[in-house]
Order: structure tokens, then sequence, then C-alpha cells
């Protein structure tokens, strides 16, 4: 997956060449730092000419010298944040035309879907999506990514994409991404699958996306910790390793209330692993 094309014209207003958020910030801190300059180069100027004394010279020129320092010392320790101040304030001024843009270039992805441009389509929805949030946007992302087919390899997304009601098209995609890209299911997606988890075990792959979901828990101490039902339940379906995983992390954080998690996984070996050495004595 690639980011837009910056070349391309503008579907709004036809200009060929676009200039990048993130490079027109930092051009237009650096211009407003150099009217700042003028304007204190200025005001040191006007200072000493309306000097009457020597003295009102110096005392104006020397307090001119250490306000045009503090201005350029300033303003390079906080660099960073005038860019993003700037950056906020052109949004705000332009947010209608922001918009405006934003749903002309999301009819433009669609349109993209339609005649099966799924690639481009993507691209399109990964710009709009930065700056619209909703469901909308989140699902036709979800359905171009669910005609591509996924590798390890991939940039993919799984976070920027979780909507907020059931969606049998995203279950789809988060599917593909459990068996290719564990690393990605995090909190949110856990919060998704806790939530709707009734309509994901009657799928005809429920259970093994479910299998895959407490697997994924068991990369974090704290995701272990905080879907003990979830992963209780599917405790025995564990692949060996895992479920060995979890074991160890049990074992090595004896300070942890997770007495029911610790009770179940007796039980399991109890019942699956009782002679398997890797797990003598280890709970």
């Amino acid at each position: 997956m690639t980011s837009i094309n910056y070349s391309s014209a503008c579907l709004s207003c036809g200009k060929q060449s676009l200039i990048p958020y993130i490079t027109y910030t930092p051009i237009l801190t650096k211009t407003r730092g150099h009217i700042g300059t003028l304007v204190i180069s200025s005001l040191i100027c006007i200072s000493i000419l309306f000097s009457i004394h020597l003295l009102d010279m110096i005392v104006s020129l020397s307090g001119g010298v250490a306000l045009f320092v503090s201005y350029i010392t300033l303003r390079k320790k906080y660099k960073r944040q005038l860019e993003r101040f700037h950056l906020q304030d052109i949004l705000l001024r332009n947010r209608n035309a922001i918009l405006q843009g934003l749903t002309i270039d999301l009819d433009h992805a669609v349109k993209e879907i339609q005649t099966a441009n799924v690639k481009a389509a993507y691209e399109a929805l990964r710009e709009v999506g930065r700056f619209l949030l909703n469901d909308k946007v989140k699902l036709l992302k979800v359905h171009c990514l669910n005609r591509i087919v996924l590798r390890k390899d991939m940039e993919l997304e799984l976070d920027s994409v979780v909507p907020s009601i059931y969606d049998f098209s995203f279950i789809e995609y988060l599917y593909e991404i459990s068996k290719v890209n564990k690393q990605l299911i995090r909190q949110q997606t856990l919060d998704y699958v806790a939530d709707y988890r009734e309509n994901i075990e009657a799928l005809e792959f429920g259970q093994e996306l479910m299998i895959n979901i407490c697997s994924a828990a068991l990369r974090l101490k704290i995701y272990a910790v905080s879907y003990q039902n979830l992963i209780i339940d599917y405790m025995a379906l564990l692949p060996k390793e895992r479920f060995l995983r979890l074991c160890k992390m049990i074992a090595a954080n004896n300070e942890t209330d997770w007495k029911k998690l610790g009770d179940q996984a007796r039980q399991t070996i109890k019942v699956k692993y009782d002679y398997d050495p890797d797990f003598q004595g280890i709970l």
C-alpha cells in the first residue's frame, strides 16, 4: 500500500501540483518567522532613530538585540509546536472548504470502487480517513481491503477501521488479519470482539476467529488480565505454544488478580497436557 499521489490533479479546483500539509506547514512557519524577524528589526531601528541621547540609543539597541535573540531561541525551541499550531489554524479557518473537498474525494473513491479500481480507491480513502473518522469511510476502506489478498509484508491497518456498529465485512477483514498479522490486534479490536462476541460466534468461522483473537490477547499481560473471561472460555482450544505462554505468564506474575484464570489453566493442563513435559510443574 502506498500513500496517495500528490502529483495528481485536485478534484475540486483542477490544480496539477498539490502540496502535502506536512511540507506546507514548515514552509508557512518559516515564512511567518521571517515576518516576525522583520517586525522586530524594524522596531529596533525605529527606537534607535527616535533616541535623543546616546544612552537611549544604547539601551534601545541592547534591548532590541536581547529581544531578537530571545525570539529566535524560542522559535527554534518550540518549532514543532508552532508547526502544529499553524496547521490547526489552517484547518480551522478552512474547515468548510476542507469538508467540501473531502466529500468530493470520498465520492471519487466510491466511483473508483465501482470501476473495480480498488487500490486507487483505498489510497484516496486513507487520506480522507485522516480527517473523517466515521463508519462510512471505515467500512469503505474495509470493503477495499477485503478485495485485496492480504500478506504479512503489507502496511495494513486495523484500529483505524474498527466501526462503532457490528458489521460482517469488518469481521471478515478481522478474520484475515488474525491469520496474517496478530500484532495489529489491540485493545480497541479486543473491546469490539467482546461487545459482539455472540454475533461472531454464530459465524461459520467464528470459533477460529475467537481462538485467534484470544491468542493475540496473550501478547501482553494487560490484555490477558482485561479479557480473562474471553480467554477462559477458549483456553482449551488455544494452540499449545499460546497456552504455554499463558501458563508462563501466570507463573511469573503471582501478584496479579487472575485466580480464576490460573485455576482454569491448571484444569486445562490436567485434561490436555498432564503428561507433557513442557507443562510439568509450571503452575
